[in-house]
């Protein structure tokens, strides 16, 4: 996707970054540029030879990079790149240039294109979480149709889970962090606890709204998909629930349907959550996220000393000793490459903790209205119409 550079230069120059074409290689001279997130020195852009610059400042600094020529000497492509500080932006004789390597990259983008994490930017992190799905030579007519239906509607049996998404703090300014369960988590699970004859449903009104396509008929009126529980919204439900006669009997069994499917496809979720958090922290995984925080505070501290011992930058290897129990041991800071896997796998297991709080707040609230739509159909029932 197009990044920060790709996007200014669409702007100054009037264009989608949509059009832009965007070309993936190694530029000798910028690929020493270290990236940072937030406090980037430098931008960049590629400019056809002859070609225009964009937003070029008469004092900024500008690094012209001539693409390598081939074998037969004749250049490669006339684009030139060009390095460009950003405005405002004050860099001392010797002090290190930076480049943002992509807006929005993961931790685990980070990790495996360029071999580092970025701890600053744990906000862009993301986990996948997969569905059990068996591989297709082993579906039966039923989860055929399930796959069916799943890919028609343009969903597929993997989620991503976003540390954007998470909150910290509540009422009395104390919470574990939570985040809400997506929505798209909701719609693809609900169609692995559909009853069998209502996937045939939805896929059959499927059909028909193609054909009706097809045949230009959009205005037509097709059956319905079917009654969802993702769609509901359960504070509304809850609040209509608690005034007296605001629903009727009728749409009290269609509310029932659809908090049914809800909890059918939250505690699915749930049940996927709890099975990710064994595999990140359960005995074939990496140990606790209380284990992993330890060794990054403990190597935090080792580098802090280290830095103050020696008024550089950090000396790999130097020492600091740590009290545990009634033994004080000596710790040296972690090696690079296994400071990245804690940082990496300590943000992987916050980000599931997190929708696992989320989601677990989630069924409760869903068995609560139920449990509301249950009293008022039994009072209704002893009451009669």
């Amino acid at each position: 996707q197009p990044g920060a550079a790709s996007k200014l230069v669409a702007h100054l120059s009037g264009k989608p970054s949509s059009l832009l074409t965007l070309h993936e290689g190694i530029v000798p001279g910028l690929d020493f540029l270290n990236h940072h997130s937030s406090r980037a020195t430098c931008w960049w852009e590629v400019v056809q030879e002859g070609g225009a610059t964009h937003g070029t400042s008469p004092h900024a600094l500008k690094v012209e990079l001539a693409a390598a020529p081939d074998q037969e000497g004749n250049p490669l492509t006339q684009a030139r790149v060009l390095l460009q500080l950003h405005r405002g932006a004050k860099v001392k004789p010797g002090e290190e240039l930076s480049i943002n390597y992509g807006d929005g990259k993961s931790n685990e983008e980070l990790l495996m294109l360029y071999g580092f994490v970025d701890p600053t930017s744990s906000e862009d992190d993301q986990a996948m979480l997969a569905c059990p799905v068996p591989p297709s030579p082993q579906w039966d007519d039923i989860m055929a149709a399930r796959m069916e239906l799943l890919t028609s509607c343009g969903m597929r049996p993997q989620f991503f889970l976003r540390s954007a998404h998470v909150t910290t703090g509540g009422k009395g300014g104390a919470s574990e962090p939570c985040a809400p369960v997506p929505p798209e988590v909701l719609e693809a699970l609900e169609v692995f606890v559909l009853k069998p004859e209502e996937v045939q449903a939805r896929l059959d009104a499927l059909t028909a709204q193609r054909r009706a396509r097809e045949q230009g008929h959009r205005g037509a009126e097709l059956a319905a998909p079917g009654l969802s529980g993702a769609e509901l919204d359960l504070a509304l439900v809850a609040k209509q629930l608690g005034q007296k006669g605001a629903v009727s009997g009728e749409h009290l069994t269609t509310l029932g349907s659809q908090l049914g499917l809800r909890m059918a496809a939250v505690s699915t979720y749930v049940r996927l959550l709890e099975v990710k958090l064994v595999e990140l922290e359960g005995p074939q995984g990496t140990g606790t996220l209380e284990e992993d925080e330890r060794l990054l505070a403990q190597h935090a501290a080792s580098a802090a000393a280290a830095a103050r011992a020696t008024a550089t930058p950090t000396a790999r290897g130097t020492a600091i000793a740590v009290p545990v129990g009634d033994l004080t041991l000596s710790v040296a800071p972690l090696p690079h490459r296994h400071w990245c896997a804690v940082v990496y796998r300590a943000g992987q297991k916050r980000l599931v903790r997190a929708h696992l709080v989320g989601a677990r707040a989630e069924l409760q609230s869903v068995i609560s209205i139920l449990a509301q739509l249950h009293d008022i159909q039994q009072a209704g029932a002893l009451h009669g119409p």
